[in-house]
Formats: structure tokens, sequence, C-alpha cells
């Protein structure tokens, strides 16, 4: 699997334009469709509270040693993978693995439900990058 920014410099080196790198990169990320569809489902399937994400943490690490990137668990459920040679420029990715207790009112407003809900979507999680 090569590297995004071995494929930046070979694109670079090729002529070709930012139109042509951005389709390509679509094109790739088209071929594994059916693979982040089938890992968001499961992660959706079983939502779990802060804290408490151990199915979703196994997960994203049988992924990463799937795809034969280095991997270790942190803090409990935490995940830290390290990508590349180590070498400026950085770069950090971090996503939030946790649902959200929502009032099942707010799904479905029955007065006589008032249990919680973990629940992850729009909002719900989120995804951070810096680049240093």
């Amino acid at each position: 699997m090569a590297s995004p920014l071995l494929l930046l410099v070979f694109l670079f080196l090729t002529h070709a334009s930012a139109a042509e790198y951005g389709e390509e990169l679509l094109r790739r990320a088209w071929g594994e469709r059916e693979w982040m569809v089938s890992a968001r489902r499961r992660i959706h399937a079983h939502p779990e509270l802060a804290f408490r994400e151990h199915r979703t943490s196994a997960l994203v690490r049988e992924e990463l040693e799937r795809l034969g990137i280095r991997n270790r668990a942190v803090a409990g459920t935490g995940v830290v993978a390290d990508v590349g040679s180590g070498a400026p420029p950085f770069v950090a990715l971090r996503a939030d693995m946790d649902a959200l207790p929502l009032p099942l009112q707010v799904l479905c407003p029955v007065p006589s439900l008032p249990s919680l809900m973990p629940l992850m979507g729009p909002g719900a999680s989120g995804v951070d990058i810096e680049i240093k």
C-alpha cells in the first residue's frame, strides 16, 4: 500500500495536475467503498459510550493490523497507529469512537420510554487533523 505522500510526489513528477491527483484519490476511495461502508456499519451496529468502546477499539485495531499498520492500545480503549518514516512533516489524526447517550424521546417522542440510547451520527463523533 503506497503512502499518500509518495503518490503525491509521483503525480507531481509525472506533471499531473491537482485535478488529476484529486480524481485519482477519489477513484481509489471509491474502490474501497464496500470496505468503508462495512466497517462503518459494524461500528454503528454496537454503539459504545465513552471509555467503554472495547468492541469498537478491537475492530479498529483488527482493521489496522489487516492493513499492515502497527498499532497499540492506550488508556484502556484508545488506539494509536504509527504510519510513515517518523520524519517531518508530521500529521496527527484523532477520531472519537464513542456514542452519545440521547434520551429516547429525541428519536421517538413517546413519554413512556424514558431510557437512554447511545447514538452515533453527524455531530456525535469527530475527527481532528493536525499537521506539524
